[in-house]
């Protein structure tokens, strides 16, 4: 009989229902600790340029213009600043709508409304309404209010960019062949529209608009009267990968590849003002106008995170570079002039702010928001997480204070992974560089010494890889291997020496590294062009390795207590166009083919799986993330799941984090039984980051948006 697959939030019901008596039991998990400010969502100039509203999943911040703090408001979420500063729309639950006095940083108000899943704020250029973005099952999309009436107008199945006209009546969608102009007045249908593609659309007045397309080398532009319903092209040429509008609608400025900028007016009829050839090697694509349109900031894009970017200040009057700033790494992904013109905000992508004082022609910098990168470990204690930040440094973090010590990053380099010592005080960080001519660095720290000192107790070179950066410590935490592509090094950590360099494979990448729980032998995963790879066995005793035939393309693996190699297998090399062949999961245990045997279940082929530590418990997923649970060795099907991101078992296999594709967190037993859900920010309404289990089993970390989460979820 075909298995049928329950949805997920049928199946949390009916678990729910069949073990009450359990969930009962389980303590509530706590928030220990919130590590980090979380990464910027939006950042907004108060109008008289003396503070700064910041947006993040941890709430808004307030900065002086040198990037002081100045207020936390943790409740307030997607918050929003009027265009005359003097309200702030938030939520504080993802449903309830708020508005905050900007001055006093109280709530003024909490209308009468609540709406499903908030995800934006957008005022209309008037401040007296709202467009509320949120989700519903009804399929409504959007929704304006009236802050006056607290009254709502219309529901529409559309996503609305902030593409207010300047009297606040219309409003310009983008949609797949065309550009429509909705009218409040006629509850948003559509007012006008135009048979144009665009991916950028600007008012140039109440009733004229610019659209344009940036597409490569093949840009467009096109005027358009509303009014007369007359629709011009607007001569662009080269590489447009950014674009802005000056405050009067006049000139248009846009820029790409080559470090040449072009300033044109938005008439038709107008020829191009001019040109200018900037120093930059790196591409063009964030602008912004001060207020009173006489200079043109532009910020590089970089392919690389952490590569160092400048923004080019132009004189719009004479058309002449009149200074550069190098002030972050990474594109520039926004900028903002305050309201005087005299300072300028920026934000990179790894979360660097900076304010530049033309005047001074000083900059001030905030960090705090780039403090959480991508990876993190625990210590063996549980009461520490060393965590890498987005500027090529890391952090150990006190899980109970919260209290931190910091080694900087160097310039051009990022920590592709961090591995603590098993039972141990020795971390390991591999930094990756930005540079072809630059290797990866391997630097094994003392941790008790940070804080008082910034030298490594080793530091080693290797290869530069950016997709294979693994690095392994032997369970006993004597040794350390790591990927020296092709080959793997292993360091004897008493006195720093090299013990061990072996190849398996001089024509192929090495992808992973697991050392068996003796630490007598090494698992070692390559893939070369044509085969997709295999499992090689290397011995630390007789120094030699044997080929497995395990397969390593889409495999997923691991080491049983009992120092056995177990393997599940969901895709085969050669399948065209990466088409999952297996209806269910392969597993195997070793390298013997006889061991080999099916997960029987699933009703669509798999997608990807989830092994548990010692390879107890297996979760396979279709493409459409949902699957079934089995335990392994028996075979037998535990629980079904779906609308599944991630799984992760804590490391004594009693307890399991769901993240599902919505956001939310869940707390199972092994056998599926749900214990509890744990709450998140109302922000969080997609899955994103990594779940960390703390070595004892008691403690689960969030890493996510700039932030990691801390939670006690057992005694």
């Amino acid at each position: 009989m075909r298995a049928r697959l329950i949805p997920l939030n049928i199946l949390i019901l009916v678990l729910l229902l069949i073990s009450s008596p359990a969930a009962g039991q389980v303590e509530t998990p706590t928030l220990i600790t919130q590590i980090g400010r979380g990464s910027i969502q939006s950042a907004a100039w108060y109008p008289d340029g003396e503070r700064i509203l910041v947006s993040t999943i941890t709430g808004a911040w307030i900065y002086t213009r040198d990037l002081q703090d100045v207020a936390h408001l943790p409740d307030a979420h997607m918050a929003a600043l009027s265009p005359d500063g003097q309200w702030i729309a938030a939520t504080p639950d993802g449903m309830t709508i708020q508005v905050w006095d900007a001055e006093t940083l109280v709530i003024d108000r909490t209308l009468d409304i609540t709406l499903p899943n908030i995800h934006q704020f957008i005022w209309s250029p008037d401040g007296q309404s709202l467009l509320v973005g949120y989700a519903s099952i009804s399929g409504c999309l959007t929704t304006q209010i009236d802050l006056q009436t607290q009254q709502m107008r219309g529901c529409w199945g559309v996503t609305l960019e902030d593409n207010w006209s300047p009297d606040g009546r219309l409003i310009a969608k983008v949609g797949l062949n065309a550009i429509s102009v909705l009218s409040f007045e006629n509850d948003l249908r559509a007012f006008a529209q135009a048979e144009i593609w665009g991916t950028n659309v600007f008012w140039i007045s109440e009733s004229e608009l610019l659209i344009l397309t940036l597409s490569g080398d093949s840009p467009s532009a096109s005027y358009w009267n509303i009014g007369t319903n007359t629709v011009l092209p607007i001569p662009v040429s080269g590489s447009v990968l950014g674009a802005e509008i000056s405050a009067d609608g006049e000139l248009l400025a846009f820029g790409g590849y080559g470090g040449r900028i072009t300033v044109r007016g938005t008439d038709p009829s107008m020829a191009t003002d001019w040109q200018i050839e900037i120093p930059a090697t790196l591409p063009i694509g964030a602008f912004a106008w001060n207020p009173n349109g006489t200079l043109l900031a532009a910020g590089e894009l970089s392919f690389e995170a952490h590569t160092p970017t400048a923004i080019h200040l132009i004189n719009a009057l004479t058309g002449t570079l009149s200074g550069t700033v190098a002030i972050h790494q990474g594109a520039v992904i926004a900028l903002e002039w305050s309201g005087d013109a005299r300072y300028l905000l920026s934000l990179d992508e790894n979360g660097v702010l900076s304010v530049y004082d033309v005047e001074t022609q000083q900059s001030h910098t905030q960090t705090s928001h780039a403090q959480i990168g991508n990876t993190a470990a625990w210590d063996a204690q549980g009461q520490q997480i060393a965590a890498a930040d987005s500027m090529g440094g890391f952090c150990l973090w006190a899980v109970q204070t919260g209290e931190s010590n910091c080694i900087p990053g160097r310039q051009e380099q990022w920590v592709s992974e961090i591995a603590w010592q098993p039972q141990g005080d020795l971390l390991a960080v591999r930094t990756e560089s930005g540079s072809e001519n630059t290797p990866s660095t391997l630097r094994i720290w003392n941790t008790n010494e940070i804080g008082t000192s910034q030298t490594p107790l080793y530091e080693y070179e290797l290869a530069l890889n950016r997709y294979y950066t693994r690095i392994a410590w032997r369970p006993d935490g004597e040794q350390l291997a790591a990927i020296d592509s092709p080959n793997v090094n292993i360091w004897n950590i008493e006195d720093g020496s090299l013990a061990e360099r072996f190849t398996v494979w001089e024509f192929g990448d090495t992808t992973d590294l697991l050392w068996s729980p003796d630490g007598g032998q090494i698992a070692v995963a390559y893939q070369s062009s044509g085969n997709g790879g295999s499992i090689y066995f290397y011995s630390t005793e007789t120094r030699t390795s044997t080929s497995s035939g395990i397969p390593n393309f889409y495999t997923y693996r691991t080491w049983t207590p009992q120092n056995e190699f177990m393997w599940m297998q969901v895709y085969e090399y050669g399948d065209v166009g990466y088409v999952p062949r297996f209806r269910n999961p392969i597993v195997g245990v070793g390298a013997a083919s006889d061991t080999e045997r099916t997960l029987n279940g699933m009703a669509s082929p798999v997608d990807r799986c989830f092994l548990s530590p010692t390879g107890r418990y297996a979760i396979a997923l279709s493409d459409d993330a949902s699957g079934l649970t089995w335990d392994v060795m028996s075979g037998q099907i535990l629980f079904m799941v779906a609308s599944v991101h991630d799984a992760v078992w804590s490391p004594d296999e009693t307890r399991l984090a769901i993240k599902r594709t919505d956001g939310s967190l869940w707390l199972l037993e092994a056998d599926g039984t749900i214990l509890t859900q744990i709450p998140t920010f109302p922000d969080m309404q997609t899955a994103a980051g990594e779940l960390y289990w703390s070595p004892d089993s008691r403690q689960l970390a969030h890493l996510h948006d700039g932030v990691i989460d801390v939670w006690q979820v057992s005694g």
